[in-house]
């Protein structure tokens, strides 16, 4: 239950006037009672916590021949819904800790070769902070992301980069306080991605065709900078615990590492890293 701010008293104890120890004598607190003690303000002790909504935008930005239909359901809600390419949803679900699942009807598919398959990958953030992501790249996968509360943005995107339905994903945001910082690598269509404070926000796929850039810049501030690796190679736990039969899930697990003030960078974070990663950048 959630804290009202008042403190409520379920039993009544009977205590000795003369001795000042319980009798033995107990009873339910109840309203009607000649002894009923009600409810009292007690801002400290239980502190006022409302139950908060959930707001959701979802956006199906597949494009080019890739584009198709994804498939949102809020499990531990009501709505669900499918959006065409650069359709968007936006709607509030009650209460907090949600799961919502997502599916893609084209991934996995051939597209051009046979060794291109259409990979969507998803990203994750709540109150702008990028806290979860997902790469899938065979038909029967689909993103779980669980315990998602207050402002959820959700961006679903596609690539042809699926060597015969294996591919990873890679996320990098800069926080707002990364002041004059600035770090590139080269995205899926070739062109240098250059992340700053104006653009703090770059993804990239790779597969057996289009192995990880390099991922470079220079921390030009007088402090330092936190990079925090997020990797999904924790323990295995059920997708929800009261229900292990509904899937499992690897928790994830987080490298945190320091940019000294005036360091450069200059990695291939993908021969680090295994799998599907996002790393975040901010001021330490």
């Amino acid at each position: 239950m959630a804290n009202t701010g008042k403190k409520q008293y379920a039993l009544l104890v009977q205590y000795s006037s003369t001795t000042g120890l319980p009798t033995g004598v107990v009873k339910p607190n109840v309203p009607g009672d000649p002894d009923y003690v009600a409810p009292v303000e007690d801002a400290t002790g239980c502190p006022f916590i409302p139950v908060q909504n959930t707001h959701f935008t979802i956006n199906n930005f597949t494009s080019k021949e890739q584009a198709g239909p994804i498939t949102y359901t809020v499990s531990t809600g009501v709505n669900t819904a499918t959006l065409q390419a650069t359709e968007s949803s936006a709607f509030t679900e009650s209460g907090e800790d949600h799961l919502v699942i997502i599916s893609g009807e084209r991934v996995g598919q051939s597209w051009r070769y046979a060794e291109n398959t259409i990979t969507y990958d998803a990203f994750v953030f709540i109150q702008g902070r990028l806290t979860a992501m997902g790469c899938l790249a065979e038909s029967w996968e689909k993103f779980v992301f669980p315990e998602l509360s207050g402002e959820v943005l959700i961006n679903v995107v596609s690539s042809d980069r699926g060597y015969y339905r294996q591919a990873g994903a890679v996320a990098i945001q800069l926080g707002s306080d990364v002041g004059t910082a600035s770090f590139s690598f080269i995205g899926n269509d070739g062109a240098l991605v250059t992340l700053d404070s104006t653009n703090t926000f770059g993804s990239y796929d790779v597969d057996y065709y289009h192995p990880a850039p390099d991922f470079n810049g220079t921390n030009s501030n007088a402090y330092a900078l936190l990079m925090e690796v997020t990797t999904y190679d924790g323990d295995s736990v059920p997708v929800d615990p009261d229900g292990p039969d509904g899937g499992w899930m690897q928790l994830p697990r987080i490298t945190l590492e320091t940019i000294e003030a005036g360091a450069t960078v200059s990695r291939n974070l993908s021969t680090e890293y295994f799998g599907d990663f996002f790393v975040r950048i901010t001021k330490k």
